[in-house]
């Protein structure tokens, strides 16, 4: 961790850039948004072979993003830099990795943390953000849920497949944190190009969120479908709906509200996003880990610490495990 030198301290933090870490379809939106001041901190692996080897710690590229799938590229120049030997100091970060990769890879640069660092965790589902906070309880920590879809056909380019707002709340800010740093930080994010909203408490958000996603990305791998088949086949609606019950009654006893009921909010997500593929099934398709477990087994986790039985959840995870799905 580096301490920061008390001289001009919020015009330096105004200046200093910010960094991305994760570079999938989220980490390079906020990077095209934010350019030119954004740098990417990729794997050293994925940067020797971008790079063609580069002993460099930091490179000057370009990013290609569309605004929609037929959408001709529009290209910003953005920073990419090695978190092995990077080493200037970071104080405004946005974290877009994948839950189960966050703690890990923050702790690959916590050498290079300001001790007044401003951190925005931007994860599906629940833990990884309480465990980022006991990990790290030094930095001021911001959570974010988003609406906005996007995906990679190649390194550093970008398509934004759906536009959607991000709304961020304060997680964890220490008595330590500098109230403008903190206005600054929320200042640039308006400003940069996509919809956000801040608001106070960001926590029953992030639960709704979760409650979608569970009801959602679990049976779109077990059935190998799109979004939109979960509403037009009998038998996955009727998954649907037992999910949304009892996830409805978990809701309930942790007094989390809800604007509608959760069945009737899945079902008009599904049809705003029938022919998009969940993320969880993407990452299948791709051979990757999933969420699932910051996902349906974060709410299972809490379930069993309070008392209360989720049987579909507990069949859904133990079919997809059947599967070599975790």
């Amino acid at each position: 961790m580096i301490k920061m030198n008390t001289a001009h301290c919020a015009e330096h933090f105004q200046a200093a850039p910010w960094f991305i870490l994760g570079g999938g379809a989220m980490g390079c939106l906020w990077a095209y948004d934010l350019s030119p001041n954004s740098i990417i901190l990729v794997k050293p692996e994925r940067y020797r072979h971008y790079t063609s080897g580069s002993t460099k710690s930091l490179i000057t590229t370009q990013l290609a993003y569309q605004q929609t799938p037929f959408a001709s590229p529009n290209t910003r120049k953005c920073k990419l830099a090695n978190i092995q030997n990077y080493t200037s100091p970071i104080l405004k970060l946005i974290v877009t990795t994948k839950a189960q990769d966050t703690v890990a890879a923050l702790e690959t640069i916590q050498h290079t943390l300001h001790s007044h660092a401003h951190i925005l965790l931007l994860q599906n589902g629940m833990g990884s953000q309480q465990a980022v906070k006991k990990q790290f309880p030094e930095y001021t920590l911001w959570c974010g849920s988003t609406t906005q879809g996007a995906y990679t056909t190649d390194f550093l380019h970008v398509v934004h497949a759906g536009l959607g707002q991000t709304c961020i709340g304060p997680w964890y800010i220490s008595t330590e944190t500098n109230p403008r740093y903190s206005a600054i930080f929320q200042q640039q994010l308006i400003t940069q190009g996509q919809q956000v909203i801040f608001i106070d408490d960001i926590l029953p958000l992030l639960w709704r969120k979760l409650a979608v996603n569970a009801c959602v990305n679990g049976l779109t791998v077990l059935f190998e479908c799109k979004n939109g088949e979960l509403l037009t086949h009998p038998k996955h609606l009727k998954w649907v709906k037992t999910l949304c019950q009892e996830t409805a009654q978990f809701l309930d006893y942790k007094r989390i509200a809800y604007t509608k009921p959760l069945f009737q909010h899945v079902c008009h997500v599904l049809e705003q996003t029938a022919e998009n593929y969940s993320s969880t099934y993407m990452d299948v398709s791709h051979q990757r880990s999933t969420e699932l477990m910051y996902i349906n087994g974060f709410i299972l986790s809490e379930a069993k610490r309070l008392g209360l039985s989720l049987p579909t959840h507990t069949t859904l995870m133990a079919q997809l495990a059947e599967k070599g799905i975790f």
